[in-house]
């Protein structure tokens, strides 16, 4: 009797399983880039995004600057993101057009919340706090897919972590006393 039972609970299971597994068709073949070659011209958005970890205890706010010709305005361009503690925040590096991101700002203002404000300008050798908020980074390769000329296209795509941390002001501090 318990035999009968389990067997047709399994028997009503499948049928209602059945246009489920039916509903579901073969999966489309996504290109590389490669792949797409020379008969699509792709102009990408961006190329990838730059993080910006907030690795202090305190919330900072970040004040990038970036050039007229990103801006498409007289003045120069800024951008200003306030970052919690242990949190995160994103820019898209330009491809096609022109971003947003770290490595692509002049300059960078870094405001700690007593007021503080770190100024770290590109290619200032000089200026130990500037090196290594531009140059302490990680980077890692990720990808998007996105439809080009009706294919599925998996976009190689690169991202950058940059740092705020305590050796970062601790830099700054020691160069504001000389």
């Amino acid at each position: 009797m318990k035999i009968t039972t389990i067997a047709k609970f399994f028997g009503i299971l499948a049928i209602c399983a059945l246009p489920v597994l039916s509903s579901c068709s073969p999966t489309e073949k996504i290109y590389t880039e490669e792949e797409i070659g020379l008969s699509v011209e792709v102009e990408w958005a961006r190329s990838g995004w730059n993080e910006v970890i907030n690795e202090t205890s305190g919330t900072v706010t970040l004040i990038t600057y970036f050039p007229y010709v990103i801006s498409y305005s007289p003045e120069q361009h800024e951008l200003t993101t306030v970052i919690n503690p242990g949190k995160t925040a994103k820019f898209d590096v330009g491809c096609f057009i022109e971003g947003t991101s770290i490595d692509e700002c002049l300059k960078a203002t870094i405001v700690l919340g007593d007021g503080t404000q770190i100024v770290c300008e590109r290619g200032d050798p000089m200026n130990a706090w500037s090196n290594r908020f531009f140059t302490n980074y990680l980077t890692r390769d990720d990808s998007e897919i996105a439809v080009v000329d009706g294919k599925m296209v998996r976009h190689k795509l690169y991202v950058r972590t940059f740092h705020i941390d305590n050796e970062l002001i601790d830099l700054w501090r020691a160069g504001s006393l000389e």
